[in-house]
């Protein structure tokens, strides 16, 4: 089907599996000091935090935790469903500004504002942009750990998610520091608080069918609809900071937009979904891991059953070598 391939070839996958040859307990720090020294110096991404004019605290936030990291960054004004730019209104709206999609309004204003950023990454403004929500808390050595990340990535990727812990099997493909590894998943996370993205991923999601069904967190959680070649942080090195309420929820309630209460027969598609989910991770990791990542959940749910879970974040139990 178009855009299932991922330019995954043969080289690029023996170059990411030849990099996992460090033990899960990482490297000494000053053996990891020493491979970063010895990677050649990689440029930072252009850098958007999405806010609503509103939003003046959360603004306040992420500017202090990114000036404190030494890292620029360009505010991207949040869109209002009521005030969708004229080119992402087919992923949206009818001809006649009518709601088209299933999603909620305040859905429609958070999908659209990272399609705004995606569209401009799409036409070359620039390259590889890193895409921060403004309830997302970093690390202060946030630039050290994305020029990391960057210096060891594949040539075809479109994603890396930044802000997702793993609730699924992953497969590591490279270690970047002594703490955190690059993985392809079999189960790609929710939250779209923090994430980069290449141009091709750029294009190819703004490609996708129209209208847009689905929040954009779970769009993204869909790659073969797209073509989109994902990855992920672990451990995540960002996270969602507390004391900050949801401003979707805040927008509008729970309840389905008017006329939308056909929605919930959403929930019939997931077998559906779980059917591609195997079939892309057949294709991605070949047959012997994919069932080894399938063996290892079925581990994991009966150890959850078995009793209760600590809530500490060990992820060592989803990694599949």
């Amino acid at each position: 089907m178009p855009g299932v391939a991922f330019t995954f070839s043969m080289p690029t996958e023996a170059v990411l599996r030849r990099e996992v040859t460090v033990p899960e307990d990482g490297l000494p720090a000053s053996a990891a000091a020493a491979v970063l020294a010895q990677r050649p110096a990689v440029a930072l991404p252009r850098i958007f935090v999405i806010n609503l004019d509103r939003d003046s605290a959360r603004l306040a936030n992420i500017r202090r935790q990114l000036s404190a990291a030494g890292l620029d960054f360009e505010r991207q004004p949040g869109v209002l469903a009521s005030n969708v730019p004229d080119p992402l209104r087919r992923y949206f709206l009818t001809t006649d500004g009518k709601l088209s999609s299933t999603l909620r309004l305040g859905e429609v204003g958070c999908y659209a504002s990272h399609l705004a950023i995606h569209d401009r990454v799409a036409n070359g403004q620039f390259g590889r942009a890193l895409i921060l929500e403004d309830d997302i808390n970093i690390p202060l050595d946030f630039s050290v750990l994305l020029r990391a990340l960057l210096a060891v990535m594949p040539v075809d990727w479109d994603i890396v998610r930044l802000s997702n812990p793993p609730k699924r099997s992953f497969v590591a493909a490279a270690r970047i520091d002594d703490r955190h590894e690059l993985v392809r998943y079999t189960t790609v996370p929710n939250t779209a608080g923090a994430y980069l993205i290449s141009p091709s991923g750029a294009k190819k999601f703004l490609s996708g069918a129209t209208p847009r069904w689905r929040a954009i967190d779970e769009d993204m959680r869909c790659p073969w609809e797209f073509g989109l070649h994902t990855l992920g942080v672990v451990p995540p090195p960002c996270s969602i900071a507390a004391g900050f309420g949801s401003s979707i929820d805040d927008l509008e309630d729970r309840g389905l937009a008017p006329g939308m209460h056909w929605r919930k027969l959403i929930e019939i598609a997931k077998f559906v979904e779980n059917f591609h989910r195997a079939r892309d991770g057949i294709k991605i990791f070949g047959l012997s891991t994919w069932l080894r990542c399938l063996g290892r959940e079925m581990s994991n749910e009966l150890r959850r059953q078995g009793r209760a879970n600590s809530g500490s974040a060990n992820f060592s139990r989803f990694r599949v070598s």
